[in-house]
């Protein structure tokens, strides 16, 4: 579970990472409530990630719904950009594509 260092149990917030403006909208813009972050992996599990932001905060990415192979070649370390849709309650983001 992630919870935002200084957040009430309870609130969460999406993004987990303040939106930084860009002369392009990144993808996954232009479909309601989804969220495009990039970060680096720092953990890898059997259908999840941490990703470790340029700020120092950790999210959690649940990978379940991409599809088989799609995380494969990704390894610890790697510089990913991933966009899916926030799962406030659970405090993750629910990923539809990974690069």
């Amino acid at each position: 579970m992630w919870v935002e260092p200084g957040a009430v149990a309870g609130a969460r917030s999406w993004p987990p990472v303040e939106s930084t403006p860009s002369a392009s909208p990144p993808s996954g813009a232009g479909i309601p409530g989804r969220q495009t972050i990039e970060g680096t992996v720092e953990s890898m599990a059997v259908s999840e990630l941490t990703l470790e932001m340029p700020d120092g905060r950790r999210v959690e990415v649940d990978t379940s719904r991409l599809p088989p192979g799609a995380v494969d070649a990704v390894r610890p370390s790697d510089r990913v950009t991933v966009t899916g849709t926030p799962d406030a309650d659970l405090g993750r983001l629910l990923a539809a594509s990974l690069t």
